[in-house]
């Protein structure tokens, strides 16, 4: 954790809201959207609300002829600052953030922005859990 305190103050853990940062581009594209919805669903089985930025590269996936999709990391006519624009925003709307493990300047950028506003950032799903229960 980020050395705050932190509280949930007595709300129901569904109530509270985890953005779930960790990198998208660096990296294997399928292994880090694994690991970011591997942590989304233990949260959420953990009776907590998550996003899942990672989410996003399939806004703009493209489509095979075989009837498959093709993920992006970044969708045709849109720039890296537009994502992080976005997800800043995301951040500040979100109770607390857990931040994955991997290089990551989008992930950074975005545990900068929940501290700087007061957010808990935490490390592992289960320092999440134990906190939405304090």
């Amino acid at each position: 954790m980020d050395g705050t305190k932190p509280t949930c103050g007595g709300r129901p853990p569904r109530d509270l809201l985890i953005y779930v940062a960790g990198p998208i581009s660096r990296g294997p594209l399928r292994a880090n959207v694994e690991q970011a919805c591997a942590a989304g669903i233990r949260l959420m089985k953990a009776g907590l609300s998550v996003h899942v930025p990672h989410l996003t590269c399939f806004m703009g996936q493209v489509y095979t002829a075989d009837g498959g999709a093709v993920p992006e990391v970044l969708p045709a006519g849109t720039a890296i600052e537009d994502w992080y624009g976005m997800s800043l925003t995301e951040v500040r709307r979100c109770d607390a953030v857990l931040r994955l493990p991997g290089e990551s300047t989008g992930a950074d950028l975005e545990v900068a922005e929940a501290v700087s506003h007061g957010r808990p950032v935490f490390y592992s799903a289960e320092e999440v859990i134990a906190w939405s229960k304090g």
